[in-house]
Parts: structure tokens; C-alpha cells; sequence
């Protein structure tokens, strides 16, 4: 994965809301009030496929996504003592402790499949009635947005009914039991 790098002009470092330090690594930015310019150093094994596909992916978080420009060019302007434009260099002005650290690389203690396998097998012992309820990680919305909540009675059955009236070309059979994508995924895993 490409990672964020301090470069000439940032003048903001972005932080990761608290508690999500493990996951989002700093960001350091250029802040115009507008917008915030970031740079990014892609891996070796980016650089290839993106010079044999010219496909760059990128992935943003939450249910929106914000207007976003991505380029191979730089974003920033370098002038010389004159004013006159001049070829821009990533690494002009960073002092010598942001060139050695100008990549915002945090490691991370397990992958993101561990942390998907960790939750697979939480989600077992909940369901399993395994787990020790002391440890359960459970949002509970606050009253007054919980007050707001409409909850209907139904049954599996006509879950199911009107899941398939909904998607009549859904690839599959409704299932009916609920953790048999769990169960498959647990042995898939080895987690049995």
C-alpha cells in the first residue's frame, strides 16, 4: 500500500481520530483552506502495475465520497529567490529528521485479515454463547437516537420472502440459517 510522505510545502500533519491510530497513519498536507494536498510514495510492486495498467485504486471511508483529484504530477508550485517558476523538488526545505522520516509508515501490529479473522472467531463465541459478555464490544447508540428507531416484528420466513420478492435475480438461495457464511468462513480459516 502506498504511504503518505512529508514533502516540500505541507504545512499540516492530519491526525487519526483517537483510538484508530493502529489503522490510519498520519497525513501530512499542504492546507489552503480549500482543499489539502497530500503525497503519496507508491511501493515497487505499484509503480509496476500501474505502469503496465495505468490504473490507480483508492479507497475512502464512510458512505460518501468527497471530491477527490489524483495525479502522477505534482500539486505544488516551486519559485526560485526571483519568483520565476522553477522545477518543483519534493524534498526541498524538509529538514534532515522529516527526510529521514518522510514516509508516514506506522507498523501495524496484525494484517487486516488477522483483525477479520480475530472478529470471525468473536462473532462464533457470541453466537456459540462461548464468550465471556464482559468482553462484548457493542455500540449502544445514545437514548434519544434509539428512541428514534422503528423495530418490526417478523418472522425468518418472511424475512426470507420478502428478501427474495426484493432481489428476484439475486445469484443463490436465501439461506436460513444466519451463521452458515460464518460457519463456511470459519473452516475456510482453519478455525474450527
Amino acid at each position: 500500500m502506498a504511504d503518505p510522505r512529508k514533502f516540500s510545502g505541507y504545512n499540516n500533519v492530519l491526525q487519526a481520530p483517537p483510538g484508530l491510530e493502529e489503522f490510519i497513519r498520519p497525513l501530512p498536507v499542504h492546507h489552503t483552506g480549500k482543499e489539502a494536498i497530500s503525497c503519496w510514495q507508491l511501493t515497487e510492486a505499484e509503480k509496476h502495475a500501474v505502469a503496465e495498467t495505468g490504473l490507480v485504486w483508492i479507497v475512502v471511508a464512510g458512505d460518501r465520497h468527497p471530491p477527490i483529484m489524483l495525479s502522477g504530477l505534482p500539486m505544488m508550485q516551486a519559485h526560485d529567490a526571483n519568483g520565476l517558476l522553477e522545477k518543483y523538488d519534493v524534498n526541498k526545505g524538509l529538514s534532515p529528521e522529516d527526510l529521514e522520516n518522510s514516509l508516514m509508515t506506522v507498523p501495524v501490529e496484525k494484517s487486516v485479515a488477522e483483525h477479520i479473522k480475530d472478529g470471525l472467531k468473536e462473532a462464533i463465541e457470541i453466537a456459540n454463547g462461548t464468550a465471556d459478555p464482559s468482553t462484548y464490544r457493542v455500540h449502544e447508540p445514545p437514548a434519544e437516537e434509539a428512541s428514534s428507531l422503528d423495530f418490526i416484528e417478523i418472522s425468518e420466513e418472511e424475512l426470507i420472502r420478502r428478501l427474495s420478492d426484493e432481489f428476484p435475480d439475486a445469484p443463490g438461495k436465501v439461506e436460513t440459517d444466519p451463521l452458515s457464511d460464518l460457519h463456511a468462513e470459519e473452516r475456510r480459516l482453519g478455525l474450527e
